[in-house]
């Protein structure tokens, strides 16, 4: 029953569940789904079970609604709650819509195994009956041969999660879907493993070569008694997947599975982002916004990772926070309808080959990024871009990228790198072309719009370059530690910046080291009257303290075409 099933009465041995009997006739699929929280007996009229793949008629002695057995009353009433209806104890209609919606196969409330039973679960001790013993296919028994320090890391929260980095995946030959090509089936896949990649420090790689056994996760469909599975699906309607803590995924393929851009069927990319979830370690929320809530709710359109779901995952795997090769504000003008130019700002953060837009509102960046620099940015080099500065002021306005010796110009309108600007001046140029006297090549660079100087950074010293006269401001370069002075002594990057960033969001100056970021406060900060020097840096802190889930993707998922 629905109650017992997914822990609603005790938590799930999940894990060591033994071989579930087949469905074979529909007297077994009526004996498995019958709804035992009522009382049985004579009645005067019938209560009607609605589940999408049968209809069972049940009696009840009154004509109001069935009585529940008083001890599953608790039970039933935590459901409801736990599902924001009202806790009343009966199955009303809402109730029943609840219990009859198409939903994950993994309980609800789950027993944990022991540290011992993990450690044997993962060399394949854990006894099994017979029948699992004979049901267990070629896949199952290479899984049991993989050696622990392959595939596990450290514990967290008592729980064991993936230590091994990327993780690899296959949707195996023998589960493949009969609805969806194959090509269809793997790219969902790609794109439900990805999403986990973007919020948190877990990457995955597809890998069609390894032997079953260096293959962290099978995925597969199936009907019935599927893969070898303990577990035996139910047929179209109610149980559509279900998935293993470091294990597998399985998807049924009674079930109507679309595309995401289809607005008919049950969603895959949605379904298969849920059970990876678990796979991760991750279980079921009640939130209904939450990607791992165990019913399934269309969405309208393309939908992300909740809050909720970012959270649970990052406190298992922890928070991304790399370095940035450099991170700035795109601004550019563009003309509106009626004719009137408006200015707006992204903002970008760069590391290796790819790109994120930051959206600064919402916290975090764009989904579905990071995208590959070639793709987003063209004719720049295709990865580490040392530095990046716009200098706006009257009526210049040139958009800068620093790479090595060797600078070049960008054209904001038409959002491609010059190959010869409006002077007539072709890139790439060699910086001492356009900015005489600098040290390169530099670290990083920042224009300031306050004295309208260039400032290029390289190892411990600072230039501040003049536009107006092209050359550095007298006594430059100098020590950065003389610019910058820390608010608390000795907190300080002192050289080899990543990055030095204008925010035109937070309105202030940011110098990026490895992990490590240090705001300039800015001079309206200042008490009045105060003789503080115009540049203090404030104590350094993580890069993801201010820019959360800039998250690397396995180099093999970024091309989701």
């Amino acid at each position: 029953m629905y109650l017992r099933r997914y822990g609603w009465l005790a938590p799930v041995a999940w894990e060591k569940m033994p071989t579930e009997p087949a469905i074979t006739s529909t007297f077994d699929r009526e004996r498995l789904t019958l709804p035992e929280i009522l009382e049985g007996g004579e009645t005067s009229r019938t209560f009607k079970w609605k589940h999408r793949h049968l209809q069972t008629t049940v009696s009840t002695k009154t004509t109001e609604q069935p009585k529940i057995r008083e001890d599953l009353l608790p039970a039933l009433q935590r459901f409801q709650q736990a599902n924001s209806i009202p806790a009343t104890g009966r199955l009303d209609s809402e109730t029943l819509s609840f219990l009859n919606s198409p939903r994950c196969g993994v309980p609800d409330h789950l027993l944990g195994l022991t540290a011992r039973e993990e450690d044997e679960k993962e060399d394949g001790n854990i006894a099994t009956n017979e029948e699992e013993e004979i049901n267990t296919n070629v896949l199952q028994a290479a899984e049991r041969k993989r050696t622990k320090r392959a595939i596990l890391g450290h514990r967290s929260g008592g729980q064991v999660v993936f230590g091994r980095r990327p993780l690899r995946w296959r949707l195996i030959g023998e589960g493949y879907s009969s609805q969806l090509s194959i090509g269809e089936q793997r790219q969902v896949l790609k794109l439900a493993f990805r999403m986990w990649s973007e919020v948190a420090p877990v990457e995955f790689q597809e890998d069609l070569v390894s032997p079953p056994a260096f293959v962290d996760i099978k995925l597969g469909f199936g009907t019935g008694r599927h893969l070898g599975c303990v577990r035996t699906f139910d047929g179209f309607g109610h149980e559509f997947a279900h998935a293993w803590r470091l294990g597998d995924v399985h998807f049924d393929d009674d079930e109507n599975f679309s595309l995401p851009n289809s607005p008919r069927g049950i969603n895959l990319l949605k379904v298969a982002v849920h059970e990876i979830g678990h796979v991760l370690g991750l279980q079921h929320v009640m939130t209904r916004n939450s990607v791992m809530q165990p019913r399934y709710l269309p969405h309208n359109g393309a939908f992300e990772l909740d809050a909720v779901d970012r959270k649970h995952v990052q406190h298992m795997y922890g928070i991304c926070n790399s370095p940035f090769d450099t991170i700035f504000d795109w601004v550019r003008s563009e003309r509106q309808p009626d004719g009137r130019p408006v200015i707006f700002f992204n903002t970008y953060i760069f590391r290796n080959s790819w790109y994120w837009m930051y959206e600064n509102r919402k916290g975090r960046p764009r989904h579905g990024d990071p995208l590959p620099i070639s793709a987003g940015w063209p004719g720049l080099p295709i990865s580490q871009i040392d530095g990046f500065a716009h200098v706006w002021m009257g009526s210049q306005d040139c958009t800068y990228f620093f790479k090595g010796a060797y600078y070049w110009r960008y054209d904001n309108s038409r959002d491609q790198v010059y190959s010869v600007d409006p002077e007539g001046v072709t890139y790439p140029r060699l910086i001492p072309e356009e900015f005489p006297g600098v040290p390169y090549p530099i670290d990083t660079v920042y224009f300031d719009h306050e004295d309208r100087h260039l400032y290029f950074f390289k190892e411990n010293n600072v230039t501040a370059f003049d536009i107006y006269k092209r050359r550095p401001v007298f006594g430059h370069p100098i020590p950065l530690v003389s610019l910058f002075l820390p608010v608390r002594p000795g907190d300080h990057p002192f050289g080899g910046l990543d990055a030095a960033y204008y925010s035109y969001s937070l309105g202030s100056l940011f110098l990026l080291k490895n992990s490590q970021v240090w705001q300039v406060v800015p001079s309206r900060q200042h008490p009045a009257g105060t003789v503080t020097p115009h540049r203090d840096l404030l104590p350094g802190r993580s890069v993801s303290d201010t820019w959360k889930d800039v998250c690397d993707v396995h180099i093999s998922m970024l091309n989701m075409a």
